[in-house]
């Protein structure tokens, strides 16, 4: 008999700690943590459109949910989380749905620990 060992994937969101310093710079403190706060809001909400177009929309729906929680995850420094979703459209891109749904499975990964690597960030930073 076979032993089936389960593997759990735990990803690390990579962060451009520029973007976050130059938010911090740019806008102080206050102003730093209403953009990242709204900007967290809009990730996700953009995954949670990513997650439902996937589940029940067509291919289009899906390009461009992914399209707009890359643009979000980039304003607040979620380089990680970006690339996926691009690398998610590419797949869409080129007609791979097995590649597509492991990087959207990554993603989904990705998103879970987006929020509080940021968090994290931003205790430090503020």
């Amino acid at each position: 008999m076979s032993v089936v060992t389960q593997l759990t994937r735990v990803e690390r969101p990579r962060i451009d700690m520029d973007q976050i310093e130059m938010l911090y710079r740019n806008l102080g403190p206050y102003g730093a943590e209403a953009v990242i706060a709204s900007g967290l809001d809009d990730v996700s909400g953009k995954l949670s459109l990513v997650h439902i177009a996937a589940c029940t929309g067509p291919t289009e729906e899906l390009h461009k949910a992914l399209r707009d929680a890359a643009l979000a995850a980039d304003q607040i420094g979620l380089v990680g989380l970006a690339q996926t979703a691009r690398d998610a459209m590419q797949c869409i891109e080129d007609g791979d749905p097995i590649a597509e749904a492991a990087t959207l499975s990554r993603l989904g990964r990705l998103g879970d620990g987006a929020i509080g690597a940021l968090n994290a960030v931003r205790t430090v930073s503020g």
